[in-house]
């Protein structure tokens, strides 16, 4: 496969906390060859000791909303009292995965107390 047969990363990526938690939304590729099939965000977060990205979402929404207990399984403490929570969001079409965006949320205090 060659990567210009890949699609671009997503764009436009918004962030929104909620009382339900994290409304993330993007708009797709400006590059999307072939057939698109399906975006997919990953969260990073330690389970049973090992650290990496597990798949939270698969499918055709461009929106998916982190609830509290995801957000809370998934921060990364800091030493400046504000947490961080890593997230990758792919875009995927008959030929692979392209270009993953990374997105940073650091909560507010306010944030993180509402949490």
């Amino acid at each position: 496969v060659r990567w210009l047969q890949l699609p671009g990363h997503p764009t436009t990526v918004t962030r929104t906390f909620t009382t339900d938690g994290l409304r993330v939304s993007w708009k797709p590729p400006r590059y999307l060859p072939g057939h698109y099939t399906e975006n997919v965000v990953s969260i990073f977060r330690i389970v049973e000791g090992k650290f990496g990205y597990y798949d939270i979402y698969n499918g055709p929404d461009t929106t998916v909303t982190l609830d509290r207990e995801s957000i809370l399984s998934a921060l990364i403490p800091d030493n400046n009292g504000r947490p961080s929570l890593l997230l990758k969001i792919a875009v995927c079409n008959e030929n692979g995965f392209g270009c993953h965006r990374q997105l940073t949320f650091k909560p507010t205090p306010e944030q993180a107390q509402a949490l």
